[in-house]
């Protein structure tokens, strides 16, 4: 795919023209570079004594203690690559009980500093890998209770199984992993998103995703179910703030062949 046509094609998809797209992607650039020093930054400080996450607004959090007080029950915390996720998350687990685990999955290594970044003991933080681990193993965990799994769901065909999805109103594939550990674990999934704005650095966290079947409901209806609706958050929360998120360029990745048609045809057009 050219640069121009991958730029048409995110133009398609946003409702904006193509000389704004140039200017996203630049900008997109630059927003990439600063989190990714952020989260080297985070990576250089032990579990949640890490000043940086002051900085962080989140309007939900006093609702986030109440409903986390003294419950023993699993979670997956679901996000995607936008903003300071990795300060986020470290924010939110400033509120876990040093008893609670968490498993990390990760697309690619990093430091060993890593498992030293949140709540609990040392050896309380498990990084997984995509592709290297056990599923049951972790549904096993989680069905213990008391455990935490971090994921980020923006993610396609490279990093395990898809489900069809709409996504910027053509069809697209997204990882089914998130949802489908959700679950098998029967934990509830909890959505948040992280964004700068107006020189401060934002939580957005989103009402629960009860993620049990509903009555009859087969294991991959369910499944595709559950991403469609992270698939239509990630959407909400890139249409505002497009330049924060990591993988803009990688837009039209997404989409199935047949929606990469329509849009092109749909910019000729047009």
């Amino acid at each position: 795919m050219t640069r121009q046509l991958r730029r048409q094609i995110i133009g398609v998809l946003l409702g904006e023209p193509e000389r704004r797209v140039a200017r996203l992607l630049i900008q997109q650039q630059h927003m990439t570079a600063l989190f990714y020093c952020w989260r080297l930054a985070h990576y250089q400080t032990r579990k949640t004594d890490n000043a940086q996450l002051s900085r962080f607004i989140w309007p939900e959090e006093s609702a986030y203690q109440r409903m986390i007080q003294e419950n023993q029950e699993s979670r997956v915390l679901v996000t995607i690559h936008m903003g300071d996720f990795v300060g986020a998350m470290k924010r939110i687990a400033t509120h876990a009980s040093p008893e609670r685990s968490v498993i990390t999955l990760k697309r690619e290594h990093d430091s060993p500093a890593l498992q030293h970044q949140f709540q609990g003991e040392k050896g309380q933080h498990h990084v997984l890998l995509h592709g290297q681990y056990d599923p049951v193993e972790i549904v096993a965990r989680m069905r213990q209770g008391n455990h935490t799994l971090n994921i980020l769901f923006d993610l396609g065909d490279d990093f395990g199984e898809t489900t069809e999805v709409y996504f910027f109103g053509y069809r697209a594939r997204f990882v089914k992993g998130p949802a489908l550990l959700a679950i098998m674990a029967k934990a509830p999934i909890l959505p948040f998103c992280t964004f700068e704005q107006s020189g401060a650095s934002f939580i957005d966290m989103q009402a629960e995703i009860d993620a049990r079947p509903v009555h009859g409901e087969r294991l991959d209806v369910a499944c595709q179910r559950i991403t469609q609706k992270l698939a239509k958050l990630a959407e909400t929360w890139i249409r505002r703030h497009p330049e924060q998120w990591k993988f803009l360029p990688e837009l039209p990745r997404y989409l199935d062949r047949q929606s990469i048609r329509v849009c092109s045809q749909q910019r000729a057009g047009g």
